[in-house]
C-alpha cells in the first residue's frame, strides 16, 4: 500500500517473484517474434573524403524510400566510419532532407565528418527514429543491416 491504494508494480514484481521461487513458474524464456519488415529503402549513397590542413573531411550522401505504410517523422541518419582494423574513428549524424517522409515518398540525405583524425576505409549507414533503429534494406547490396562503403577521395 501507498497512501492507501495498493502499487501495482510492486505488487507485480513481487507476486512473480515469489512464484518463481515457489517453483510455481519454470524458467521463463524470452521469445523473439518473426522479423520485423524492412522501414525503410537504402536506394543509393556515395562516401567522398577531402583531405584538409586539419584533418579527413567526410561528406556521406544519399536516397531512401519509406517502404512503411506510416509516415516517418525526424528520421536521423547515422554515419559510422571505421580504420583499416576496424577501430572507430567517427560517428555523425544527420536529419533526412524530408523531416516528414509519407508512406513510399524519397528523401536526400547528406552526413558530414569534420576533421577526422586518419582516413576512413569504410563506413556504415544506419537510420534512428526517436531513438530506436529504424529497420533498413540496402537495396545496393541486398542486407538487413546496414550499408558499408570505402569513401573516395577529392581533392
Amino acid at each position: 500500500f501507498a497512501n492507501g491504494k495498493i502499487v501495482e508494480e510492486w505488487l507485480a514484481a513481487d507476486m512473480l517473484t515469489a512464484l518463481m521461487q515457489l517453483g510455481v513458474l519454470g524458467s521463463i524464456k524470452r521469445v523473439e517474434g518473426p522479423p520485423r519488415p524492412p522501414q525503410l529503402e537504402l536506394l543509393g549513397h556515395r562516401g567522398r573524403r577531402f583531405e584538409e590542413a586539419d584533418g579527413y573531411h567526410y561528406l556521406i550522401e544519399g536516397q531512401v524510400k519509406n517502404l512503411s505504410d506510416l509516415t516517418l517523422e525526424r528520421v536521423e541518419v547515422v554515419v559510422t566510419m571505421y580504420e583499416e582494423n576496424d577501430r572507430l574513428l567517427s560517428s555523425e549524424r544527420s536529419f533526412l532532407a524530408s523531416e516528414m517522409l509519407q508512406p513510399g515518398e524519397v528523401s536526400r540525405f547528406a552526413v558530414h565528418a569534420a576533421r577526422v583524425g586518419q582516413a576512413s576505409r569504410r563506413y556504415e549507414i544506419r537510420f534512428e527514429q526517436s531513438g530506436h533503429m529504424v529497420e533498413a534494406r540496402d537495396s545496393s547490396r541486398r542486407e538487413q543491416t546496414g550499408a558499408r562503403g570505402p569513401p573516395t577521395e577529392q581533392r
